[in-house]
């Protein structure tokens, strides 16, 4: 007695978004057990082809089923086992006409020796995996930099479409016997929903909007004769922000964003009395309107984190 196994394989070419890519070959294969009313115990497996030449790619994007007998292991009295021929034991159909293809997600498309040849051997995940490597951005405001103040900001990209992004800024110049104070320091932690990819496939580029929570304090005086004004502890804004991020380079994107919602909190005035800086007045601060810019640079970290070339619409 005989036992058949099915075994569904859907394959993606590696353009693109990895954690994508997975998804998009497993709904191959769905389609394709869906379309052949396969049983919902049917082994799903997904195939990456990475490397692969960007000429190969249409090829690449296929599913296919492979079936098999192999002796059971209960036998009765009118079962028998030939083991004197593993062929006979063991009966392929997956090419009895080539393998069943999927082109197109939504409608299946049965072609036969649809494979390429002489593709490079390709990358197994198992159906469960559908998480992609861990996509990690670097970045720094070149606003903030101008006005010598350093900062980074770190993003990790939770799945295709949500980042998670923080950054800190310090600076603490000073002249104290010209009363000359530049200090400054705080940061923004921000969740980031990207609307489209833009010029690449990578989550972190393209249009994007966020909303943004940021803290804040500083003590600035321009001179002897100025008056000098100094944050009361932290101040703090919350709001939304858009922005939208340039590839420039593989490793490398040029971002612009604007933030615009509410800030608050208490700042003090200071004037100079002989070698003193005397306290004149505090202040409520509260205002509605622009509380962050950036014109950043950002650097792609991690495997895979690349910039590589849209297809507009995620679409294969």
């Amino acid at each position: 007695m005989r036992e058949l196994s099915i075994e569904v394989i859907g394959s993606a070419s590696p353009e693109g978004n990895h954690t994508y890519n997975i998804s998009l070959a497993k709904k191959r294969a769905s389609a394709l057990c869906d379309y052949f009313r396969l049983p919902a115990n049917t082994g799903i497996k997904t195939v990456i082809h990475n490397p692969a030449s960007e000429s190969s790619w249409p090829q690449l994007r296929y599913a296919e089923f492979r079936a098999s007998f192999f002796p059971s292991k209960i036998s009765d009295d009118n079962a028998s086992v030939n083991d004197g021929d593993p062929d006979k034991n063991k009966n392929d159909i997956s090419h009895t006409d080539g393998p069943p293809t999927i082109s197109d997600d939504s409608s299946p498309n049965l072609q036969t020796d649809n494979k390429p040849e002489n593709t490079p051997p390709p990358t197994i995940s198992s159906s469960n995996s559908t998480r992609g490597p861990l996509h990690i951005i670097a970045g720094t405001n070149l606003l903030y930099d101008a006005a010598l103040i350093p900062n980074i900001g770190i993003g990790i990209c939770l799945n295709n479409r949500y980042t998670l992004w923080a950054d800190w800024m310090y600076a603490w110049w000073s002249n104290r016997d010209k009363r000359k104070y530049w200090r400054i320091y705080g940061g923004d932690i921000e969740v980031r929903i990207q609307l489209g990819h833009g010029r690449s496939e990578n989550p972190f580029s393209g249009h994007r909007i966020g909303a943004y929570a940021s803290i804040l304090t500083y003590d600035i005086q321009a001179g002897r004769s100025h008056t000098g004004i100094m944050g009361d502890k932290f101040n703090y804004a919350a709001g939304i922000s858009y922005g939208y991020s340039l590839p420039i380079s593989s490793r490398l994107n040029l971002d612009f964003s604007i933030g615009i919602g509410y800030m608050w909190g208490k700042y003090m005035k200071q004037h100079l009395v002989d070698t003193h800086d005397v306290w004149q007045s505090t202040h409520n601060r509260s205002w509605f309107g622009p509380t962050k810019a950036e014109i950043g640079l950002s650097w792609l970290i991690g495997d895979g984190n690349i910039n590589t070339k849209s297809t507009r619409g995620d679409r294969k």
